[in-house]
């Protein structure tokens, strides 16, 4: 099998394996649009090979107040983009009948008692519902709901009755133990209350949807002493840290952590030197006291008192204001705190002797969206120009010459010198900005995405080997020639290949924060690129076989036959194969814009 016949099936395997990241961007298949169905597959997503995981952070919790019932459904270290919400009678007997009052954007109810995502493009940490039932209902409900991270996850489905699930038929009545006043489920609680003296004697920040909060940190000055609280859902082995910079990067900070391993909390300071994190060995001398610390039905605590001066020299001074870095993430072997999946930094810096509120600012991605972007203009449109170009338009132009050189090998040539400046820029971009190696923390099981950084480093290698072979190639004549187009050639397809598996391994980073317009375009141009290859390789068999009919007939002519317009097989096109590689350009600069400035504005 010759390399072009071997390129063009692994492309379209890896089509056809990358499709499965995708997710329903319109909702759940089983939302149903009449009456209150009771069938178990509606809460089955179409997926595919994926299963009900009952390990995923994923919850489902109802109180109710009167004749209405406030259902979260919330994600703990973690986001998902797709639901599934049924509003289920506790009781066989029992008659579900309501409507939700409030529902949050970008939902939408398909009936009184089912409700799903309107689109898959948002990171929901936490969604809040609220049915009424109406005054005709008999009995008690409790809420259903299936979640999923992305398509290409597993789900979870899971009640506001967990671990307890109804069997169709049966009777369950909520025992004490999993239940307060006017609680139908608190294993876990939906969320943390917002402080109502945030603003007024505390400072505070925080991220609340409907009322319930997924994380809450709160300072307030008390004589000489600064009180702090740090409140974050969490039940696995992760941790909360804030940290005080002068800027609004990691560095020289000094640092809060608030732990949670196997259900045990500690409290821990420490200090940044660079991007390392080193925790002080003990809080002797520090001026810190810890008031509590502490876990319940999810909510990971942690009180300290300290001093607003204190002597150790990594426990800065609260006498003047600092920028507030926000991180969480898992925890590594032995409980120590690793490299955060999630950090944020105040745009400002804040006075933690005063009762500011600061708002939750979003991750500073610049170099990540430059990174990105300096990847897809390499690989979406020149790597795929170029590659185009010398596999199918090195007979094109007619003999024409673009500054001494043929016009194909100077595109080619222009577009992989362009390739590589921008990859190499790309790697120094993102080295710049992690500072060195490091792994991808993912909050779920797309343990896949974690090769990125070493699927990165071996594109880079490629890139760089590529113009180094052309630097020694042999002359056409050569006998060698043919190794070195092999070698050529298969360090060049495969930094694309690999590449572009890089790309789309990158949207999906949950840093990246991109939605699912991205992976759709990136889709659409794998599709087109696989098709324009499979076109040009048809048109090239296609004029093979006329060339060797147009020699067969000239060889059957007769010798002494001056006249050669008697047999005519070779006539002009109508339109130039070189209209196609203009179309050819075309389409991949649309892609990468449309991919670039997905990624910019997201």
């Amino acid at each position: 099998m010759s390399l072009r016949n071997t390129f063009l099936p692994l492309f379209v395997i890896f089509v056809y394996s990358a499709w499965q990241c995708q997710a329903y961007p319109s909702g759940a298949p089983g939302c149903k649009a009449n009456g209150i169905p009771q069938s178990e597959y509606d809460f089955m997503p179409s997926h595919g090979t994926t299963v009900d995981d009952q390990t995923l952070p994923y919850y489902v919790n109802a109180t109710n107040s009167g004749k209405d019932w406030t259902a979260v459904i919330w994600a703990e270290n973690s986001y998902f983009r797709g639901f599934f919400l049924r509003v289920m009678p506790l009781n066989a007997s029992d008659t579900v009948t309501g409507r939700y009052v409030t529902m949050p954007t970008g939902t939408k109810n398909c009936s009184d008692s089912d409700a799903t995502h309107a689109n898959a493009d948002t990171n929901h940490t936490s969604m809040t519902f609220v049915w009424r039932q109406s005054d005709a209902m008999t009995g008690d409900v409790y809420f259903k709901a299936t979640v999923v991270h992305t398509k290409s996850t597993n789900y979870k489905i899971t009640t506001s009755q967990s671990p307890f699930v109804p069997n169709p038929g049966t009777t369950l009545t909520p025992s004490a133990s999993t239940q307060t006043t006017g609680t139908v489920s608190t294993a876990p609680q939906s969320g943390i209350s917002p402080d109502p003296e945030c603003g007024s004697t505390k400072g505070c920040q925080l991220s609340c949807n409907g009322g319930a909060c997924s994380y809450l940190i709160t300072w307030q000055k008390r004589g000489d002493l600064v009180r702090f609280e740090l409140m974050i859902m969490s039940s696995g082995n992760s941790y909360q840290a804030i940290g005080f910079s002068s800027d609004e990067k990691m560095g020289g900070d000094s640092v809060m952590v608030c732990k949670s391993n196997g259900g045990i909390v500690t409290f821990e300071l420490g200090r940044t030197v660079g991007t390392s994190y080193t925790a002080l060995p003990s809080l002797t001398g520090t001026g810190v006291d810890v008031l509590e610390s502490s876990q319940t039905d999810g909510r990971v605590r942690c009180v300290v008192e300290r001093t607003i001066n204190s002597t150790n020299p990594y426990v800065f001074s609260l006498t003047r204001s600092w920028h507030l870095l926000r991180a969480i993430g898992p925890l590594a072997g032995g409980g120590a705190a690793s490299y955060h999946s999630t950090r944020t930094a105040s745009s400002s810096q804040v006075d933690f002797l005063s009762a500011s509120l600061v708002a939750e600012e979003q991750p500073d991605n610049i170099m990540v969206k430059i990174h990105g972007s300096f990847m897809m203009i390499a690989w979406v449109m020149f790597s795929s120009i170029g590659i185009v170009t010398a596999r199918f338009f090195k007979d094109g132009w007619e003999g024409k010459t673009l500054i001494g050189q043929k016009v194909w090998f100077q595109i080619h040539r222009t577009c992989m010198v362009s390739v590589f400046l921008f990859t190499v820029a790309a790697f120094v971009v993102i080295f710049v900005d992690v500072g060195e190696y490091r792994e991808v923390v993912v909050a779920d099981d797309r343990d896949y995405l974690q090769y990125h950084p070493i699927l990165g480093i071996i594109v880079t290698s490629l890139t760089v080997i590529n113009p180094i072979m052309s630097l020694f190639r042999c002359a056409p004549t050569d006998k060698k020639r043919p190794l070195f187009n092999v070698a050529h050639f298969l360090v060049g397809t495969g930094a694309h290949i690999l590449a572009a598996i890089t790309v789309l391994f990158g949207m999906n980073i949950d840093r990246s924060n991109l939605p699912m317009e991205a992976s759709y375009v990136m889709y659409a141009y794998m599709a087109v690129f696989v098709a324009i290859q499979i076109a040009f390789e048809l048109h090239r068999a296609c004029q093979k076989g006329l060339n060797s009919n147009n020699h067969v007939a000239m060889e059957m002519k007769n010798a002494g036959d001056k006249s050669e317009k008697s047999i005519q097989f070779e006539e002009s096109p109508i339109i130039k194969k070189e209209v196609f590689l203009y179309f050819h350009i075309l389409l991949m600069v649309a892609f990468c814009v449309s991919m670039v400035v997905i990624l910019i504005t997201s």
